[in-house]
């Protein structure tokens, strides 16, 4: 005759489990592998019927073991990366749709504010992927702080971190101006050579 006190039932199943968990595993597994048509049939029906319950659980569990959780993905993701890229990108390009419309139904502002969370949080190394340089090749040039060319102070002008097209090698910083000009000469030494000596055949000496 089951228990009207569900309490007291639940009590007596959960010291039954702990007296029996090795044989009731056992049983639970054999069954399992036995029947994994059903088993996944009445997981599936178990979940739909207590969804809720299932993912708050999920999730105050999470939140308390969160630093144990991300250090496993971590870990996990260290130890497969090329696998796991390659499942994720697989995936990204089997589901654009589906990630289309979650993109769109996301609050705009909240999009925008977990955007800029990220990239101060990762400015370096966002910046130093679309220059194609290293982080610690932009972090070296992030720390001068004068133009490169005409000396100015970065207090005083606009900085921007300059790189080879060709070889993407980091020179330095330089301010806005003397790096748009650099650009209109298309990085090229001899027609800043050819610029020197035209400029040169009207300018004065300077006088001592």
């Amino acid at each position: 005759m089951p228990y009207k006190d569900k309490e007291k039932a639940k009590a007596r199943r959960k010291a039954r489990y702990r007296a029996n968990r090795e044989e009731i595993r056992a049983k639970v597994k054999a069954y399992r592998e036995a029947n994994p048509d059903k088993a996944k049939a009445r997981d599936k029906a178990y979940y739909e019927a207590n969804r809720e319950r299932h993912n708050a659980k999920g999730r105050d569990w999470h939140h308390a073991n969160r630093e144990e959780v991300l250090a496993g993905k971590k870990a996990g993701y260290e130890a497969d990366k090329e696998n796991v890229l390659a499942k994720n990108k697989a995936w990204r390009e089997a589901n654009r749709e589906q990630q289309a419309a979650y993109h769109k139904a996301r609050d705009p502002e909240k999009r925008k504010a977990a955007r800029k969370a990220y990239y101060d949080a990762n400015r370096s190394k966002e910046r130093a992927k679309r220059l194609g340089v290293t982080v610690e090749e932009y972090e070296r040039a992030e720390r001068e702080q004068q133009c490169g060319i005409c000396k100015t102070s970065f207090t005083l002008v606009r900085a921007v971190v300059d790189h080879c097209h060709q070889t993407h090698r980091v020179r330095g910083r330089l301010c806005q101006q003397c790096n748009t000009a650099l650009g209109l000469f298309h990085d090229d030494p001899k027609l800043l050579r050819r610029a020197l000596k035209y400029l040169a055949r009207d300018t004065k000496p300077s006088q001592p």
